[in-house]
C-alpha cells in the first residue's frame, strides 16, 4: 500500500470554501492511496481525516488509509499535508479631502487581502465645528488596522 506523497501547500492556494474534512475534496487535490496485492478484490479505504487548523491559514491534515485483501489481511499508511500561512495584502487609506464648507466626497479604507491574513479595523471620528452658522467644520477620522497574523502585542523600538 502506498499513500500519496506528503504535501506542502500555501493557504492562499486553497479557496476559502475548501472543505478539508471532505474526503473527495482531498482526493481531488492530493491524490488517493494505491493498494497492490497478488489477490484480486482488494479494498482501499480512506478514513476520516484529522484536520488541525490555526488562525491565519496555518495547519495540517493527516489522511489515513487502509487496504484489505479478500483474506482479511490489512495494511495502513498516512499522508501529511502541511498548510502554510501566506501574508500578501495592501491597505489603501482614504485621502485627505478639502471642501469649501460643503459635504466632501467620501473616500473609504480598502484592504486587498490576497493571502490568509485576518484584519480588525476600528474607525474613530471627531467633528470640530466653527462657531456661528456651523456650515464649516473639520472631521478628524482615525483608522486603526490590526493584522492579527502579524501583530505580537509589543511596540517596535
Amino acid at each position: 500500500m502506498c499513500a500519496p506523497q506528503p504535501a506542502n501547500i500555501s493557504c492562499a492556494d486553497l479557496s476559502t470554501d475548501t472543505d478539508l474534512n471532505d474526503v473527495e475534496v482531498l482526493q481531488g487535490l492530493f491524490g488517493m492511496a494505491q493498494g497492490v496485492d497478488i489477490c484480486t478484490g482488494i479494498v482501499v479505504e480512506e478514513l476520516t481525516p484529522v484536520v488541525t487548523m490555526q488562525n491565519c491559514g496555518l495547519g495540517s491534515v493527516i489522511r489515513s488509509f487502509t487496504v484489505t485483501d479478500p483474506s482479511g489481511n490489512s495494511s495502513s499508511c498516512q499522508q501529511l499535508i502541511s498548510i502554510n500561512p501566506a501574508t500578501n495584502y495592501a491597505i489603501k487609506f482614504p485621502r485627505d479631502v478639502v471642501g469649501d464648507c460643503a459635504e466632501p466626497g467620501a473616500d473609504t479604507l480598502v484592504i486587498e487581502n490576497a493571502g490568509c491574513d485576518n484584519f480588525a479595523v476600528n474607525v474613530t471620528e471627531q467633528t470640530f465645528t466653527v462657531p456661528g452658522d456651523g456650515a464649516c467644520y473639520k472631521i478628524f477620522r482615525t483608522y486603526t488596522v490590526i493584522n492579527w497574523c502579524e501583530y505580537d502585542g509589543f511596540p517596535r523600538p
